[in-house]
């Protein structure tokens, strides 16, 4: 049987960075996506009909995710959040969460891990996939070559698979984040602006580290965030006046560095989704 879902008003809701609720104090109507100054000048390069010139001026802001949903994906793509939402509260999110950037460009600043330089966490993440496997140095090197996330989601596939992955898959991903997070504090600065709210991935065919179809997926990827921001938050609070931001937890940190991608011709098809991990 069909799931009904209550009809929500089609109007833009922009805030500034520092005016997302709290969700204590004051409370969070829907879920609200950032659109960052990259983003903005994305959308300006592309000419994107669908995102209206004048709300593109506006930006960088926090977005409604419903209406964002269904500039993309018509009442199919706003169904699918008010369902999420129904499941698990009002949620933010932002490009710059994700991974693979295959909805929205981004260039992954990059980081270390044991001095080794990745360019993304979906590098660190598949790469570690076949350690202690006898082609892993080879498929280190593979990793190396190439700068585009969604590229190392597909290498991940190549090379071998070590038998307690299962087991290693969620500290892994937890490390490359807190490095990416670590290393960047323009994205530090992201993070720590959702305050308190639910991070949720929209990845409707993804119960591990998205959200699901109906909101019901592990979102792994969103709880891990939800941890790193915590540690984030004490690192950056903790810091003395005189100590520039950038060097946070950078003797723990180890690691898309790309041209702002076009929108994939496979976009109109799918609901929102970054793609990679699994």
């Amino acid at each position: 049987m069909a799931r009904r879902v209550a009809k929500v008003k089609r109007s833009w809701h922009l805030l500034p960075c520092e005016e997302l609720p709290d969700g204590v104090n004051t409370p969070l109507h829907e879920p609200m996506i950032w659109f960052s100054a990259d983003q903005k000048r994305w959308l300006n390069d592309n000419h994107h009909a669908w995102f209206p010139p004048s709300e593109v001026a506006q930006l960088p802001a926090w977005v409604s995710q419903y209406e964002i949903s269904r500039l993309l994906f018509g009442d199919k793509g706003l169904q699918h959040i008010q369902v999420v939402s129904a499941a698990i509260g009002n949620f933010v999110w932002a490009p710059e969460l994700s991974n693979v950037h295959s909805t929205w460009a981004y260039n992954e600043p990059g980081f270390e891990i044991d001095g080794v330089h990745w360019y993304s966490v979906e590098h660190y993440f598949q790469c570690m996939k076949s350690k202690g496997m006898s082609d892993h140095a080879e498929a280190l090197q593979a990793f190396q070559n190439t700068t585009d996330p969604f590229h190392a989601y597909q290498l991940g596939r190549k090379y071998g698979l070590s038998a307690d992955w299962e087991q290693r898959k969620e500290s892994v991903m937890y490390e490359g984040l807190l490095a990416k997070f670590r290393a960047s504090a323009d994205l530090r600065k992201i993070l720590l602006s959702t305050k308190d709210h639910p991070l949720v991935q929209i990845k409707p065919d993804d119960e591990c580290w998205g959200a699901g179809a109906y909101g019901k997926g592990k979102n792994l990827l969103g709880r891990l965030l939800g941890q790193v921001r915590s540690i984030v938050r004490q690192e950056t609070e903790g810091l003395p006046q005189n100590v520039p931001t950038e060097e946070v937890g950078r003797e723990g940190a180890g690691v898309d560095d790309e041209p702002a991608r076009r929108m994939p011709h496979r976009l109109a098809h799918r609901p929102p989704s970054e793609g990679g991990t699994p």
